[in-house]
């Protein structure tokens, strides 16, 4: 017997005794379980709409908490945080491409509310005042003082990457924001 038969006989083989997978098992559609699948946005305009709303409701629920007027989409920032995430998306760490922006990476699935709620949630260690003086404990504040700064009027986000090797977000505001020596609001 050639070896190629003996291929077909082992396929056949295993073939034959297979038992169907039992139905509690979910389906999976590319490496999604089918439910998530079907909440995956599947073209890059319902992408960048999610992306949108989404940035938009997170930072301007932090700023009406302190009576700041909302921010609005820029389309020219989004695609300078496209072309910045597009370069950082296969780095080992984050690095700026200078001032007026946010950061965000993490491996796994994150909707874009719990990227940015993860700077939100830095206003914990705020403290009103001249920026850089705005934290206690030496804490990260920078994130939640750019979504905060009362001069920055709109931002533009992006994003890069898969969730199974990282993704990378990208959020670009216009004025920037957290100047030395300025009040954040």
């Amino acid at each position: 017997m050639n070896p190629a038969t003996i291929v077909l006989f082992i396929l056949l083989a295993v073939v034959a005794t297979a038992r169907p997978l039992p139905a509690t098992l979910p389906r999976m559609i590319h490496g999604l379980k089918t439910e998530e699948y079907e909440r995956t946005p599947h073209t890059s305009r319902q992408r960048n709409s999610n992306l949108k709303n989404a940035m938009l409701a997170v930072h301007n629920r932090e700023r009406r908490s302190l009576g700041i007027p909302p921010l609005r989409w820029s389309r020219a920032l989004q695609g300078t945080a496209q072309r910045w995430a597009n370069t950082i998306v296969n780095e080992s760490g984050l690095r700026h491409s200078g001032p007026g922006e946010n950061l965000w990476k993490g491996r796994g699935r994150y909707s874009y509310t719990e990227m940015a709620n993860s700077w939100a949630r830095e206003k914990r260690y705020f403290v009103y005042g001249t920026y850089p003086n705005v934290k206690r404990g030496g804490k990260v504040v920078g994130h939640y003082t750019q979504m905060i700064w009362r001069r920055t009027t709109t931002i533009g986000c992006a994003t890069a990457g898969r969730p199974a090797t990282g993704v990378v977000l990208v959020c670009h505001y216009r004025p920037v924001g957290n100047v030395i020596g300025q009040k954040v609001y």
